[in-house]
């Protein structure tokens, strides 16, 4: 029974970890604006706040909360490695959390 009831929590915990909202998003639909080194990326958001840019398999932080949970700097993923923000994508990725 105790057995049960454990398997029962941790199905329950690891289905609130699962992202909500994803976005894929691409070269193409920029053109020239395109900011990053891989032609796709996945734009995303956990909520409540945790907004991320997913590009060859690796997230991204696109806003404070995200990098304060440890995501790397989104400059990271960038054509010419620069940091700063990616205000497109930050603004998709709340808008996928209703925000």
């Amino acid at each position: 029974m105790k057995t049960t009831i454990l398997i029962g929590a941790m199905t329950l915990a690891l289905a609130g970890c699962a992202d909500p909202a994803r976005e894929e998003v691409r070269q193409a639909d920029y053109g020239e604006r395109w900011p990053l080194r891989a032609p796709v990326a996945v734009v995303g958001c956990s909520p409540p706040d945790l907004r991320y840019l997913e590009v060859d398999g690796t997230r991204y932080g696109i806003n404070g909360p995200a990098l304060r949970a440890g995501f790397p700097e989104a400059g990271q993923a960038r054509k010419d490695g620069t940091p700063g923000p990616l205000a497109d994508f930050i603004e998709r990725a709340g808008a996928l959390c209703g925000r």
